[in-house]
């Protein structure tokens, strides 16, 4: 028998061997359709008492994104547009919140409760200019409360540091408009100090540059005292993120069919054996 001829048996032989499995996996499944149903849906059914008794767990999300303040030229080491990060973790971190969260989360009484409501809360940086915090609960009802009064706290935190960002604008401004008094009465008293044209022409410059400098200022002022930094909005997900229902129930009627086949595999197996 040359290697073609061999190659051609072991091809009909490996055929025959597939069919011969596929009729006795038909003839299984004929002889125990009715068992394979039955441990499905006692699968099914254990999944469902597992879905019944396992504490439910709900999501509330915020969402925080940013709205940078206006820049004010020569003013950026001061006035930084808003980094989101490090006002999440500010946030976030235990010894911000007041009792008023404390309660609206569920803590009140708890040993170190800030700690714990730290370490549930979870940071998602989607990009560098939204940021998500997600909290977990047993009910819609307790998140929905959470999320609300942490938006409270970001609404807080955020209102108190933008009033120091503009009381430190409004102190540089006060400053800038007594530099540019000073520089005109300068100007004004040039005749009798006896000024030279060329020390005029700076103290002019000097003028223009505090001119510009204060309109700006102004401006930033005025814009920032009423714009917000972030935009808030919360989201709560109706539907448990925990357990999940369309999971327990495939894989209960997926694991109960597979443990009657293996069974039924394992018995076939010795009773051939014998």
């Amino acid at each position: 028998m040359n290697s073609g001829e061999g190659q051609v048996q072991t091809f009909r032989e490996d055929i025959r061997d597939f069919l011969k499995t596929l009729v006795w996996i038909l003839n299984y499944l004929r002889r125990r359709v009715i068992y394979l149903i039955i441990t499905g849906i006692l699968g099914v059914t254990g999944a469902g008492i597992f879905l019944f008794l396992s504490p439910k767990q709900y999501v509330a999300t915020i969402q925080i994104s940013q709205i940078n303040p206006t820049l004010i030229s020569g003013y950026e080491n001061f006035l930084l547009t808003y980094d989101l990060k490090s006002f999440a973790e500010r946030v976030k971190f235990p010894t911000s919140f007041s009792q008023n969260q404390i309660e609206a989360c569920g803590l009140a009484g708890h040993d170190n409760p800030g700690i714990i409501l730290s370490d549930r809360i979870k940071l998602r940086f989607v990009t560098d200019g939204l940021i998500e915090f997600i909290i977990a609960g047993d009910s819609i009802k307790k998140v929905e409360a959470c999320a609300g009064s942490l938006v409270d706290l970001i609404n807080s935190i955020q209102s108190r540091e933008k009033t120091a960002l503009l009381a430190g604008a409004t102190a540089i401004l006060a400053g800038e408009e007594e530099n540019f008094e000073k520089s005109k009465n300068l100007l004004r008293n040039s005749g009798k100090l006896e000024m030279k044209t060329q020390d005029h022409l700076i103290v002019e410059i000097k003028m223009n540059n505090l001119a510009n400098k204060i309109n700006l200022l102004s401006t930033f002022i005025s814009i920032n005292s009423s714009a917000k930094n972030t935009f808030t909005a919360i989201s709560v997900n109706p539907n448990p993120v925990y357990p999940k229902k369309n999971y327990a129930l495939i894989l209960g009627l997926f694991l109960s069919l597979f443990i009657a086949i293996m069974r039924d595999i394992i018995l076939y197996s010795l009773s051939d054996a014998s």
